[in-house]
């Protein structure tokens, strides 16, 4: 997304998971995973995230894909590094949302799974990568939530003639849910766009999820320089989304 204070954004998210299974539901993690790593990444990043927190203390320990540790430069400060059994996660708010440094961080802690890691970046079983954006948005006072979709982010439906034409049903359409999917070509993966109706800083609104993800053979090779050039490609795709999605005159969620 650009730089751009008028811009919804909740928060970005930057996702990498990893794994072995003999299936598709048990997935496997080696000793040293389940015992040593979440200290060496304490012990890697410390210098510049200080500020430590578990969280999900009430998981199992060999619970997959499920944060456990977040790292912090201090007390609530963003953008914010989490850990668990197979996932690792960059998070960084609207408040303080650039995207170098968002870039930047997940470059970052990327280092910080190579080096501390016992298989190394190189020799994870990456299984799923994606970007994700979070975007909310105040519904104006009265306003239908059809106009809100027509109007704002521009999405139109058509329903078969003379649906509404029963009197068993009311004349009214409730778009409370809407979700479509893209292939991309640039990075290979898929772009998924859901919305939904929710409340918004307690006030009724929209919250959109625009992720883009690649996953399985569609995962970029594991090294560093890979992942950076995934990321810009990402982000690229995010922007064109937005702009082309999203009117600008809507209103921002604060």
């Amino acid at each position: 997304m650009p730089n751009n204070d008028d811009a919804p954004l909740v928060e970005v998210i930057f996702e990498i998971r990893w794994g072995k299974t003999d299936n598709e539901l048990d997935f496997n993690f080696d000793e040293e995973e389940i015992t040593l790593f979440a200290g060496q990444f304490r012990s890697e990043s410390k210098a510049k995230f200080p500020f430590y927190k578990k969280v999900n203390e009430q998981a199992s320990l060999l619970s997959p894909f499920m944060v456990k540790h977040q790292f912090w430069s201090a007390e609530s400060k963003w953008p914010c590094i989490q850990i668990g059994l197979g996932i690792l996660t960059v998070n960084l708010d609207n408040e303080d949302y650039d995207w170098e440094l968002f870039k930047d961080t997940c470059i970052e802690a990327l280092s910080f799974l190579d080096n501390t890691h016992h298989l190394g970046l190189s020799e994870l079983s990456v299984i799923g990568v994606e970007l994700r954006y979070q975007d909310a948005y105040l519904l104006k006072k009265d306003q239908p939530d059809d106009d809100f979709v027509r109007n704002t982010t521009q999405i139109t439906f058509d329903l078969p003639e003379g649906l509404l034409d029963s009197d068993m049903l009311s004349p009214v359409v409730k778009n409370h849910h809407m979700e479509f999917s893209v292939p991309v070509t640039d990075p290979v993966g898929v772009l998924i766009s859901k919305l939904d109706k929710g409340l918004v800083n307690g006030e009724p609104g929209f919250i959109q999820n625009t992720v883009l993800r690649s996953v399985d053979a569609n995962c970029p090779v594991s090294n560093i320089d890979v992942f950076s050039e995934w990321l810009e490609a990402a982000h690229a795709v995010q922007q064109h989304v937005y702009q082309k999605l999203i009117l600008p005159t809507h209103r921002k969620a604060k």
